[in-house]
């Protein structure tokens, strides 16, 4: 079953829960977070469940061109745990910034705790996140990557010229590690063969050594695509153990519903 009609069979409970009246995520609203030469920016604002202020949390979708079934995934398991889910669409780091600065002005509109916001990201947006989150003058409290590049300097047998490896250098997470950065969550397949584990290990010695928390959630037989992990036997529940590690850093007690069943072993 792919992750699109498992996500069309979390709709339709949504519709059942709606009628029995009880609580449902509500669909996301599309907004416009920045303007340019190029053309409107847009998020998808996902409302999160319950009352008062709420953590928040950011997705950054990964190497395609728009958001998929993953990150709609992502945004109501964390949603429906409280935490306000902004999926944003983006060109280049910058546009990442640019959203965390938007989120937090509207804090008030969104009704968000502007001082708790995470950046989540898959693949090349989980790399999006670790150099956002690396800025000096970040904004953010925790960081998640999912399958993602860390360091990108092994391309430099293919590049010769200083400007080809600094630009390397320059989009490699590693090389952008400061001491009092946020902790990160990494999440990866051990049987990725887009992006090797290695990438994720390697960022977690690197981080320990400069002094930030980090912690590994690796899932076994796990491939890239993160719709394959749920024919897994035995797949752990990393959206729980997402959730949790979240939890402690946001001073939030949020439990996810709608995770995904998993296939039978």
């Amino acid at each position: 079953m792919t992750l699109g009609l498992r996500l069309g069979l979390i709709g339709l409970t949504a519709c059942a829960m709606a009628r029995s009246g009880r609580a449902q995520p509500a669909s996301p609203q599309t907004i416009t977070y920045r303007t340019s030469s190029g053309g409107p920016l847009t998020l998808d604002y996902y409302q999160a469940s319950g009352n008062g202020l709420h953590p928040a949390v950011i997705l950054i979708h990964g190497g395609g061109s728009s958001q998929n079934d993953e990150e709609v995934y992502l945004a109501r398991v964390l949603a429906s745990a409280g935490y306000a889910a902004f999926s944003i669409n983006y060109r280049l780091v910058e546009d990442v910034e640019r959203a965390v600065r938007f989120v937090r002005q509207e804090a008030r509109v969104f009704e968000i705790d502007a001082a708790h916001l995470a950046l989540l990201g898959r693949g090349a947006g989980g790399t999006m996140a670790g150099l956002a989150a690396l800025k000096p003058d970040a904004a953010v409290q925790a960081v998640i990557a999912i399958a993602a590049v860390s360091d990108l300097r092994g391309g430099e047998s293919a590049v010769k010229d200083p400007d080809g490896i600094r630009a390397l250098e320059e989009a490699s997470v590693v090389m952008h590690l400061r001491a009092n950065a946020p902790p990160f969550l990494l999440i990866h397949g051990d049987s990725d063969k887009t992006v090797d584990l290695s990438q994720s290990t390697h960022l977690q010695t690197a981080l320990h050594s400069a002094g930030v928390a980090c912690d590994l959630i690796i899932i076994r037989g796990g491939g890239h695509s993160m719709e394959d992990w749920f024919s897994l036997p035995h797949l752990r529940g990393w959206e729980h153990e997402m959730v949790n590690w979240l939890n402690e850093l946001m001073e939030h007690t949020g439990r996810p519903s709608g995770v995904l069943r998993r296939d039978p072993a």
